[in-house]
């Protein structure tokens, strides 16, 4: 099966020392999102699959640190379109969309790598 992948550049997030940070991961356009959670630098996975209300932990305890997200979009339906939301709680900006239209004929999946930095 073919796969097209595609890296995102890396964005900021800003937390509240206080409030716990957690991620929920959806694709749209009735195709399926499966996804790997961990920290750079680490093997340990901390989340996989389906990426529902998931806590990553304490903005005190996140900050400095780096959120590898591996998200693969398959393909279902005919729609070539591809909608995948990383939503986060208690983070700043909360919410990255990804849209594009890349799905060709004999692809099924879609990688899309993100890293994320906790801030102040």
């Amino acid at each position: 099966m073919a796969s097209q992948k595609k890296t995102i550049d890396p964005q900021n997030l800003s937390v509240s020392a206080n409030k716990m940070v957690s991620l929920t991961i959806f694709a749209g356009n009735t195709h399926i999102a499966s996804s790997t959670v961990k920290f750079k630098g680490s093997s340990e996975i901390l989340a996989e699959g389906e990426i529902k209300d998931f806590e990553i932990g304490k903005g005190s305890d996140l900050v400095g640190k780096t959120l590898k997200v591996f998200s693969r979009v398959v393909k279902q339906g005919p729609s070539p379109k591809i909608s995948l939301t990383h939503q986060f709680k208690n983070t700043v900006p909360a919410k990255f969309e990804f849209k594009d239209d890349v799905f060709e004929p004999g692809n099924l999946f879609f990688t899309y790598t993100t890293e994320y930095n906790f801030t102040n």
